[in-house]
């Protein structure tokens, strides 16, 4: 996959790649600023210790800015799930940008609802997020190795996404039973695939452009799929 990176680089300047970018950050941004707002009411309405009158607001301030680091902390992690689960609901527009420029006789033609688009996003961003809660233990653990976290992010995250996506292409071509098929005989490609893509979101700036690219990416290995 490495070889399809710089094609999908040049084509970052496609129109539609920009739009379907401003929508997807500004869709991602508001699902983590909905999640700071709910963590900010929860650790406000928390009782509170026994603390004299004069430190109550003190304690009220205090929950408020504890929001924001375990937010900003937690949502680098937390990230690649909920971009690309936003990125599923507009993956239409980046299959047809790539398939229409490289791969015109093998374009998609099946037009998926927004509720199956829907609920492929859902089941995607809730795979990454629990899997990178349920292994935050972990992440503290390899701290101390430097790059232990690094490693286990593009690991677990890699694995993931490259499933992922890889079906949300497939399912543009072929109904859901045939795309899980070919998405489960093709676990080497699809491992290349998300090891590709994770490591984009660990550079800052570009983590913000990583899920187009991984989508189109994704678009690019299922033709790769299709050419055997």
């Amino acid at each position: 996959m490495l070889a399809e990176l710089p094609r999908v680089l040049v084509q970052l300047s496609d129109r539609r790649l920009v739009a379907v970018f401003l929508k997807s950050i500004v869709l991602t941004l508001l699902v983590l600023a909905g999640v700071w707002f709910g963590l900010d009411l929860w650790l406000s309405g928390s009782s509170a210790p026994p603390l004299p009158l004069w430190m109550q607001r003190f304690w009220a301030d205090a929950a408020d800015w504890a929001a924001l680091p375990i937010v900003l902390i937690g949502g680098w992690f937390l990230f690649p799930g909920i971009a690309t689960g936003v990125m599923g609901l507009f993956l239409d527009d980046v299959v047809d940008a790539v398939e229409d420029r490289h791969y015109p006789r093998a374009a998609a033609h099946r037009r998926v609802t927004m509720a199956e688009a829907g609920m492929l996003a859902l089941a995607s961003a809730l795979r990454v997020v629990l899997w990178n809660l349920a292994l935050a233990p972990v992440y503290v653990l390899l701290l101390f190795t430097a790059v232990g976290p690094l490693l286990l992010f593009t690991a677990v995250n890699g694995w993931l996404m490259g499933r992922d996506l890889l079906e949300m292409v497939a399912v543009r071509h072929m109904p859901r039973a045939q795309a899980s098929a070919l998405v489960a005989s093709n676990r080497a490609l699809r491992l290349r695939l998300g090891l590709t893509a994770a490591p984009l979101f660990l550079v800052p700036v570009l983590n913000l452009f990583a899920p187009i690219i991984a989508a189109a990416l994704a678009a690019h290995a299922f033709q790769i799929v299709g050419k055997r």
